[in-house]
């Protein structure tokens, strides 16, 4: 495996450029063989047409590559090669998914199987010991170097792996198929007896057999993408295209010494084929990273580290059943117990670097409300009617400007009756919104109109003058609401509601109810007669079923006198 990952911490203009001069993994070493080759028929060719052919001979080579160069598009190398690449390379990443770790187990199985003694400390290692030698039994069939490593299970024993016991318990079974699954029989059998000797729960042990399941599936699915490769005659047409276009390109990209009319005859002679030797570089180079991906377990320089994840396996295996089982710091308090917003201290270095911290994207937009001190706001819906007839929000309308005093107790405000329309009974509605806003609380309004002016709403006097709703013209309704304040302990006293204000928040402008059109106006009208018409109706069968009822009485005490 080949790690960079430092040398791209920081993107800069030189920190990919260093990378270019590494070898181990690098293009230069997949294709240099390749174009060390390629280049030596090429010019063994371009000599061969320039000292050692005739006249005729030249023309006739001149043609063929002509032809070779006209018709080497028709091979679809990029669409082919890509396609290829992009499906090995989803290959090699599910097969690093399943490599299998040892961690999650580990910590289950340290977790959950108690005890100090013994048996016990002898119950958690041989757990991950059966794990890794599962582990080691399937890299041996599908890693070369781990097959070199553990050539015989001879090998697995005298590395530790195995006892000489259980190789004589896993040789007993006698199977034409590959015995993965003998050590997960053991750790289900351990689990199985651990629980039996309460050492576990009923949820804890359905929980551990699920994680080492998981981690079975994981090592397993190994050898079925070792099994089932990419589909051999895919992998067999993608590279003889690749090789075939640039076995043309032998021909095709030579530079021809010609008087005649042909097409590469004007072309300047450079002797090396500079474009095509990177072409070459670039699609090779594709094709060899594919080759190196298509079996990540072999001995490539990118291929992974299969005796290094053993060995990590069992070596942080055992440490996490073992060595800090009961290794566990004493508790004390942490370092920000007083403090409500803890904030860890960075190095010189680090704290000079700026945090971009998550913020909505819409914090710092600007609006009309923004630096306005205001105590109260009041917000109406707008509405009109569609044409068929129902309601939706409209985007235009009058506002309501709220009026702010200082007198204690009440919040008053000015609503521009002629922006309201004949329909809106302030008695009514208004009153509804109000008490929308201040919830159950109890209040009491004053309505008082005053003449319009072109001046702001809050800077006209207070007017005394009570007009009713239906008569009013276009004027400025005075609006002043009183709430009840629950809290106040000298309401009980005294006896009677103490008032307090009603806390309103928000701007200083807001929409307010659309005056209805004329044809609105009749709909509602319409809807208006049809419910007075059908309580008439009611009302009329109500009174023809109680006549019924009353004549039907008469009749039954008639019946009853004539018996007596």
């Amino acid at each position: 495996t080949v790690t960079y990952s430092l040398d791209v911490a920081n993107s800069s203009f030189f920190s990919l450029y260093r990378l270019l001069f590494r070898w181990k993994g690098s293009i230069w070493k997949y294709v240099i063989s390749d174009l060390a080759v390629w280049c030596g028929l090429y010019f063994l060719i371009s000599a061969s047409y320039r000292f050692g052919m005739s006249h005729r001979q030249r023309e006739i080579f001149e043609d063929v590559c002509v032809f070779f160069n006209t018709y080497s598009e028709y091979i679809p190398m990029t669409f082919m090669l890509g396609f290829y690449v992009s499906t090995v390379f989803t290959r090699w990443w599910d097969i690093f998914s399943n490599v299998g770790w040892i961690d999650t187990p580990a910590l289950l199985i340290s977790g959950c199987i108690d005890g100090v003694d013994e048996s016990s400390r002898i119950l958690r290692r041989n757990l991950i010991r059966y794990l890794v030698l599962t582990q080691s039994l399937v890299f041996r069939d599908v890693s070369a170097c781990v097959k070199k490593r553990f050539p015989t299970m001879n090998h697995l024993v005298a590395a530790g792996l195995m006892t000489v016991r259980e190789k004589e318990e896993f040789d007993k079974i006698e199977s034409p198929h590959i015995k993965y699954w003998q050590p997960m029989h053991w750790v289900f059998s351990l689990l199985k007896e651990a629980k039996a000797q309460g050492r576990i729960s009923d949820i804890i042990f359905i929980d551990m057999l699920e994680k080492m399941r998981q981690f079975r599936v994981n090592v397993l699915n190994l050898t079925l993408y070792d099994w089932v490769s990419v589909p051999l005659g895919y992998t067999q047409v993608v590279h003889v295209a690749v090789r075939s276009y640039f076995a043309v390109a032998l021909f095709g990209r030579q530079y021809l010494s010609t008087t005649r009319d042909i097409p590469m005859s004007k072309t300047i002679d450079l002797y090396v084929p500079i474009m095509t030797i990177l072409q070459f570089m670039f699609f090779i180079g594709w094709m060899k990273v594919a080759e190196v991906l298509l079996n990540p377990l072999g001995e490539d320089d990118d291929d992974f580290e299969c005796n290094y994840i053993l060995d990590r396996n069992l070596q942080v295996g055992f440490a996490i059943v073992d060595e800090a089982y009961t290794n566990v710091p004493p508790q004390e308090k942490d370092s920000y117990w007083d403090v409500r917003v803890p904030q860890p201290l960075y190095t010189s270095e680090s704290a000079v670097r700026p945090v971009n911290p998550i913020v909505g994207s819409c914090v710092g937009l600007e609006t009309d409300y923004d630096n306005v001190d205001k105590e109260a706001i009041m917000l109406l819906p707008r509405r009109k009617s569609t044409n068929n007839r129902l309601l939706e929000w409209d985007q235009t309308s009058d506002v309501i400007v709220p009026v702010f005093r200082d007198r204690p107790g009440s919040i008053s405000m000015s609503i521009d009756s002629a922006s309201m329309g004949a329909s809106m009974r302030p008695n009514s509605k208004i009153r509804d919104i109000i008490r929308r806003m201040n919830g159950r609380n109890k209040w009491n309004v004053s309505i008082s109109s005053r003449p319009r002016s072109n001046s702001n709403v809050s800077s006209f006097p207070s007017i005394s003058r009570n007009d009713s709703i239906a008569s009013m013209t276009p004027s400025v309704i005075s609006i002043e609401v009183q709430t009840e304040d629950k809290d106040d302990p000298s309401r009980m006293e005294r006896g009677v509601d103490s008032m307090s204000p009603s806390t309103w928040m928000g701007g200083d402008q807001l929409p307010v109810i659309m005056e209805d059109d004329e044809r609105n106006a009749r709909w509602r009208g319409s809807i208006i007669s049809q419910n007075s018409t059908s309580s008439q109706e009611t009302r009329k069968e109500t009174t023809r079923q109680e006549s019924l009822k009353e004549l039907k009485e008469d009749k039954e005490e008639k019946e009853e006198e004539k018996k007596n």
